[in-house]
């Protein structure tokens, strides 16, 4: 009994002071492996001028998504990505390419894990043959 009293008083002193507990990082999930596949894939069926919103919309439409959202989503998370209500857009937005809530959800998916390695540069220096980045 006074272990624990004394492991309490530590462990206070300890907090008192701002050291915490370390934190690990959570390794890349696999889902980010296969969103990076189709973006690759995409990227090659995508028009010019390509940008990563074009290859994002493309991934986010395409077929071998739902593939990969069987995979790793079950239920009402996985039933949101097929939702087929309107998308409610305000003024605001000029573009208003994306139609329902579940074709948004598949892109803020894709576009998130993407994002996470790719910018705008990353992706015209590796898929647009014509692109010299500045230096």
């Amino acid at each position: 009994m006074g272990t624990d009293k004394k492991l309490r008083a530590a462990l206070a002193l300890i907090k008192k002071h701002g050291y915490r507990k370390a934190v690990k990082k959570r390794e890349l999930s696999n889902i980010y492996f296969r969103l990076s596949y189709l973006f690759g894939f995409y990227s090659t069926k995508v028009s010019k001028p390509m940008t990563k919103r074009k290859i994002t919309l493309a991934v986010a439409r395409s077929k071998m998504l739902d593939a990969v959202l069987d995979k790793f989503f079950k239920g009402k998370k996985r039933a949101a990505f097929d939702d087929n209500e309107d998308k409610k857009w305000t003024s605001d937005y000029l573009i208003k390419d994306i139609r329902t809530n579940g074709q948004f959800k598949r892109y803020k998916l894709v576009e998130r894990h993407i994002n996470r390695f790719w910018n705008t540069e990353t992706t015209k220096i590796v898929f647009d043959p014509n692109y010299f980045p500045k230096k």
